[in-house]
């Protein structure tokens, strides 16, 4: 992923470059007036709309002399019509490597929490991803799944039910987590085999976010007694515009 968002920016930039420099001899930039109207430094977009592939996108703007990103004490400027951040997207997200559920008695839910910590300088937020490999899987044989029921989805979580929520669930929580999952009171099952949904969207302009993610397991007398273990992954995804 950053590969390809700092390949996305040179491109951005090259292309740029080549059109400024062979467009300031027209006076794009130069003041324009008559008897009723002035214009001052106007712009000219004569490079075309956005660009995309499956790839990339590319979005241009030539004739802007003054733009970037500029701060003081009490203001924050992004000037131009369009502004791509610190030179380069920075994200990135910290999670518990492991997590260990202690030993669960068919009724009785066990609990753990998973820390995560996302820093951006995107200015337009970023959305939070999870899945997870399959569901808890006995790691000698005979094999044996632990597997979900009367849990909510991401959409939709909902709060959990003890004797009838069963399997893995998890929830989030954090200043400026959604509603929707109640303070992680509210939980959802993972999605498997890397069909990553949107769980958390945040409009935060830049800087670090820190999220729980409460988990809650319940098995039914049928579950085998051993030990269980599946793989759960998180990424994110922003935008320098």
């Amino acid at each position: 992923m950053k590969r390809r968002l700092r390949l996305a920016f040179y491109l951005l930039a090259l292309f740029s470059l080549f059109f400024i420099l062979y467009s300031l001899p027209v006076g794009a930039d130069v003041e324009s007036s008559s008897t009723n109207y002035k214009v001052k430094t106007p712009t000219l977009d004569e490079a075309g709309p956005s660009k995309s592939s499956t790839n990339y996108k590319l979005g241009d703007s030539v004739g802007q002399s003054v733009q970037g990103y500029a701060s003081s004490t009490n203001y924050k400027l992004y000037a131009g019509f369009q502004y791509y951040g610190n030179v380069l997207l920075v994200l990135s997200i910290t999670c518990d490597s492991s997590v260990a559920i202690p030993a669960v008695t068919p009724g009785t839910p066990q609990s753990a929490e998973n820390n995560c910590t996302i820093v951006t300088n995107s200015t337009s937020g970023y959305t939070l991803y999870t899945w997870q490999n399959n569901d808890p899987t006995r790691t000698s044989p005979p094999t044996q799944t632990i597997e979900p029921a009367n849990l909510g989805t991401y959409s939709n979580p909902q709060p959990w039910s003890t004797g009838s929520s069963l399997g893995l669930g998890f929830s989030l929580s954090g200043s400026t987590v959604e509603a929707k999952w109640n303070s992680g009171s509210n939980f959802a099952s993972f999605v498997n085999n890397a069909q990553a949904a949107n769980i958390y969207s945040s409009t935060l302009p830049s800087g670090s976010t820190a999220i729980v993610s409460p988990l809650k397991l319940d098995v039914s007398s049928s579950q085998i007694t051993g030990t269980y273990q599946n793989e759960v992954y998180y990424f994110v995804t922003g935008s320098i515009l």
